[in-house]
């Protein structure tokens, strides 16, 4: 069996390659002067191996001219980024109409392969924004080139944005990862452009939970994109505000999208979903967690149930050939349906599930279950607080407990899953138990070596 790790040229040539890319990067400049001869300058090197273009904390009104002349240069010469990030993390004082057009002919021009952008809203997110603070991704649609995008505003989303991303999703055959961080998100608002990709594999919705303008909630989010079954979808992470039941607006998502590999979903701003008070100060008390179900359904999946799935799928089979002479019972037999056919796909191919929720003030009985939970599906990791006892097994799983049991993983995993059991900052007391067991999984096991440690 080959170890499916980069060679020693493979890594020399990465490197060789990094070292002849080109990067410009402007942070935190105070001079604005310096920072437009800094532009400027681009137009009288040699630029080849394009990659990163990166601006902090230095735009105002006379470095947006001077980017915008040198960015005209780069459409005239052919020269073509692979990266370009923008962030202000102070609030802007500036007119940003010239920032409109500098990324309107970024997108038209298709200069940039990935783009960045984070900006602090000129007013707080509970008023009502400037009519200059939308607009920022106008003409986003006509980038050809476009693999990966991310929004992070803390105005509301305006309608030309909203109708850009639309278009964008709708047409795009480059787009794959998409990340929208934004106050106010309504994720319904772009149901058409999910209804119609197919192509995006990583997507990432967050609203803060603090947001004082109506959003999406985390029900709201896997309620809409479990509408979308054509999506396909492999790395999906949300995070808002909860409610106080989610487990069947998750399962529903899993079912709709069974080729995700990977699923975070975290809580927060509200003390029926076990996040935190408005404050951020103290833990919520709980009766009982928005996962309770999911977890009781994790819980239960274990060996003998597995077994009795596989007869009740044999018996379904049998059943298919067999003319139905009555229907009444025919939704119960369809909800029984779902709920096997979600058993199988999480037993067979179910995605790494992350859940940040808080258990801080877990019952005894919800302990129980959400230990036999991690131990039964050791792709699920917790994150926020939990009690103490739950600490070794959900470690174990963040450091892949699931490896252990798959024969097939290949061997250049193993480094980076012992390096990560090695590396436990918050967890130090665990570093060698947890390494222990990792050594007595998967390619290990079988060898003389570890067996009789």
């Amino acid at each position: 069996m080959s170890a499916s790790v980069p060679s020693s040229s493979t890594t020399r040539r990465r490197r060789r390659r990094r070292r002849n890319e080109f990067r410009f990067q402007l942070i935190r400049c105070s001079d604005p002067n310096r920072s437009v001869s800094r532009i400027l300058d681009l137009k009288n090197q040699r630029i080849t191996n394009a990659s990163l273009f990166q601006l902090q904390d230095v735009l105002d009104g006379t470095v947006l001219t001077a980017l915008l002349d040198v960015f005209q240069h780069f459409v005239n010469e052919g020269i073509k980024w692979q990266s370009l990030e923008i962030q202000e993390t102070e609030k802007i004082m500036f007119d940003v109409s010239p920032l409109h057009e500098l990324l309107r002919l970024a997108n038209e021009s298709s200069l940039f392969q990935s783009i960045h952008l984070a900006l602090r809203s000129r007013y707080n997110s509970s008023l009502q924004p400037d009519a200059n603070d939308g607009a920022f991704l106008q003409s986003i649609e006509q980038n050809s080139r476009l693999a990966q995008l991310s929004i992070d505003l803390d105005g509301r989303q305006s309608a030309e944005d909203v109708q850009s991303l639309i278009t964008l999703l709708t047409v795009s055959k480059t787009l794959k990862r998409l990340t929208l961080k934004w106050h106010g998100l309504q994720v319904g608002a772009f149901s058409e452009g999910f209804a119609h990709n197919s192509d995006l594999t990583s997507l990432c919705l967050s609203c803060p939970a603090e947001s004082f303008v109506p959003s999406s909630s985390i029900h709201d989010m896997m309620t809409e994109l479990s509408l979308y079954p054509t999506m396909r979808l492999e790395k999906l992470n949300l995070s808002s505000k909860g409610d106080d039941e989610l487990s069947s607006a998750l399962e529903l998502l899993l079912l709709s999208q069974q080729g995700l590999k990977m699923l975070t979903v975290s809580c927060g701003g509200s003390s029926a979903l076990g996040g935190f008070s408005m404050a951020g100060l103290a833990p919520a008390r709980l009766s009982s967690n928005p996962f309770d179900s999911f977890f009781r359904r994790l819980a239960d999946l274990t060996p003998a149930r597995m077994a009795a799935m596989s007869a009740a799928q044999h018996q379904h089979t049998v059943a298919a050939h067999v003319p139905v002479v009555q229907d009444h019972n025919a939704e119960q037999q369809q909800e029984q349906s779902l709920d096997e056919q979600l058993d199988a796909h999480l037993i067979e191919n179910g995605p790494l599930i992350t859940i940040g929720t808080n258990m801080y003030k877990a019952s005894r009985d919800q302990i129980s279950y959400v230990k036999k939970a991690l131990i039964n599906y050791p792709k699920l990791r917790l994150t926020r607080q939990f009690p103490s006892s739950m600490e070794y097994d959900n470690v174990l799983n963040h450091c892949g407990r699931y490896l252990m049991n798959d024969s097939n993983v290949p061997l250049g995993l193993w480094p980076i899953a012992l390096e990560r059991a090695a590396c436990l900052e918050n967890h130090k007391h665990l570093r060698s138990t947890v390494i222990y067991e990792l050594l007595h999984g998967g390619v290990f096991a079988g060898r003389e070596t570890y067996a009789s440690l």
